[in-house]
């Protein structure tokens, strides 16, 4: 279960900072392991009627000179 800080601030992001509008797209850019917030920024982004396109990276990845993105 999502922390319910991760659905506010995600929700203060995408619907005041960004100010996300049906039919736009947004790029989620996870960095280790904050799959939670990342998870609560797709789904605020849905809500608004947006298509968030998510991306997953690892530091240690980086380190081993090769790159790994998520679904």
């Amino acid at each position: 279960m999502t922390d319910q800080r991760f659905c506010r601030l995600a929700s203060q992001v995408i619907g005041y900072s960004v100010s996300l509008q049906k039919g736009e797209k947004i790029l989620i850019d996870v960095w280790d392991g904050a799959d939670d917030l990342g998870e609560a920024l797709m789904n605020a982004a849905y809500a608004a009627g947006a298509s968030p396109v998510p991306r997953r990276e690892y530091s240690a990845a980086r380190t081993w000179g090769w790159r790994y993105t998520g679904p």
